[in-house]
């Protein structure tokens, strides 16, 4: 490998890093923006989180978008919306609130940027199977309004 070639690899990687932070930056404006939906009543409030999760698939040009309602009660994600050719799988779908990807992001607080998802530790195989689609990359945000955390933007 030539001194340009390395220099060519990490100016790649830099890249490759600016659009995933950028990325993640844009997911947490929508994510911010819109986050009291989950509280809102069902008629009102389903539109309004469809809108966010197609408009986070179209922002980040993603195969797939979702959103899970957190209920602290039952302990359960449940992923109520969901955009892209990819999404649908999951609508309905309830898993434990610390499962997986959404489930860390749920119970950390923590937004995450996972640039290969299936070498990740926290990825929930098993829900993946569930849907039928297995995402190269994801990033994760948590929805939060006054009360705290609500829910997961995928």
């Amino acid at each position: 490998m030539t001194d340009t070639d390395a220099s060519s690899g990490a100016g790649d990687r830099r890249a490759a890093t600016d659009h995933a932070a950028g990325s993640l930056a844009a997911l947490v404006a929508v994510a911010e923006r819109l986050a009291v939906a989950p509280r809102l009543e069902p008629a009102t409030g389903r539109p309004v989180l469809q809108a966010v999760a197609d408009a986070a698939a179209a922002i980040l040009d993603a195969e797939a978008a979702s959103i899970a309602v957190h209920d602290a009660n039952a302990g359960r994600l449940t992923f109520v919306v969901a955009a892209g050719p990819h999404g649908t799988g999951v609508v309905g779908l309830s898993i434990d609130a610390a499962a997986g990807i959404a489930g860390y992001a749920l119970t950390t607080g923590q937004a995450l940027a996972v640039a290969d998802v299936a070498s990740d530790a926290r990825f929930d195989r098993e829900t993946a199977a569930r849907t039928g689609y297995v995402p190269r990359s994801l990033l994760a945000v948590t929805l939060a309004d006054e009360d705290g955390t609500v829910g997961v933007l995928e």
